[in-house]
């Protein structure tokens, strides 16, 4: 079962939104809330392709749910028509869900930039403000503060309604709740033990059971990832694909922050908003990336949540 699940921030947040660092707080909320053994259960289903599968964050404005802007080169000449400059288009992080639901069944290069110019032009909010914060690096062999170890840290204030993020969880929904409630309590991302990544979750309004349907369209060729994704050839057509690469450095978190060493290796997603062209229908894209620490229960999250569209250009 699909669900969508809104998050209302409560303070500043200074990891990034991504469906990595998410899946990774959901799966210590199993661990801790329900048992060691459901976690590894859990992790077993979704290199299965059946497990827990979760989309990074969207922002949501004034009433108005937003998608990651798709990783399309800017049209200039378009652009120029409505005197528009082209890096106006290329700063969109954040565009209306509306305008890509509308046209999942006929989806055009064309169409898309023709309304989201309509959409710049009516005046897109800002939805996030970058603050600075300065910190001490802390010695975590004697706990003391390092000399010299003054730095600073940029986390986002975000300015709008609620965050969101969909959510696949095929198990008793008593337990999908108590791990919301976790996460509630609990806070996102970093620097969590100085006030950062407060949220909150209401249970009782902000989960939201999805139709089955809500991701697909007939006649799909393509979709647009809503998470960072280690997606495989086998599964898409690269040469027919829009995307952008991001690559990451996890870090270890919770029980595990003091393990040496304290981070995983590199790895290489496809960022949110990519529109890959599907060779093999499937539920999810990408996979759990292992190998990636000396301790080899410890994965990363590279499954995307597909939001899949007709493309008129495939």
């Amino acid at each position: 079962m699909w669900y969508k699940v809104k998050i209302k921030p409560l303070s500043s947040i200074l990891s990034d939104l991504s469906s990595d660092i998410l899946w990774g707080h959901l799966m210590w909320a199993i661990r801790y809330v329900i048992s060691e053994d459901k976690l590894k259960q859990v992790i077993d289903d979704t290199k299965e392709g059946n497990g827990l599968f979760c989309s990074s964050l969207f922002p949501i404005f004034d009433g108005r749910e937003f998608f990651p802007a798709l990783k399309l080169p800017a049209p200039k000449e378009k652009a120029e028509k409505h005197n528009i400059e082209v890096k106006e288009l290329k700063k969109i992080r954040f565009v209306p869900q509306d305008i890509i639901i509308d046209m999942k069944d006929s989806f055009s290069l064309d169409k898309y930039f023709n309304l989201l110019i309509g959409e710049l032009k009516s005046g897109l909010p800002t939805m996030f403000h970058q603050e600075v914060r300065m910190r001490n690096v802390i010695n975590r062999r004697s706990n003391t503060v390092q000399k010299g170890g003054l730095f600073s840290t940029r986390p986002m204030a975000f300015v709008g309604d609620m965050l969101y993020f969909f959510i696949h969880w095929p198990y008793e929904e008593k337990d999908l709740y108590s791990i919301l409630e976790f996460l509630s309590s609990s806070g996102y991302g970093a620097d969590k033990s100085v006030g950062l990544g407060h949220i909150e979750i209401d249970l009782n309004k902000d989960v939201e059971k999805l139709a089955e349907d809500f991701f697909d369209v007939d006649g799909a060729n393509a979709f647009i990832g809503l998470s960072l994704g280690i997606v495989e050839e086998s599964e898409v057509d690269l040469s027919r694909s829009f995307y952008k690469i991001k690559s990451k450095i996890g870090r270890l978190g919770e029980a595990f922050a003091n393990i040496e060493p304290y981070y995983k290796r590199p790895l290489w997603f496809m960022e949110e908003g990519s529109i890959l062209c599907i060779k093999e229908r499937k539920k999810v894209y990408g996979k759990l990336e292992e190998n990636v620490h000396p301790n080899r229960d410890i994965v990363h999250y590279g499954i995307t949540v597909p939001y899949k569209i007709k493309m008129e250009e495939f």
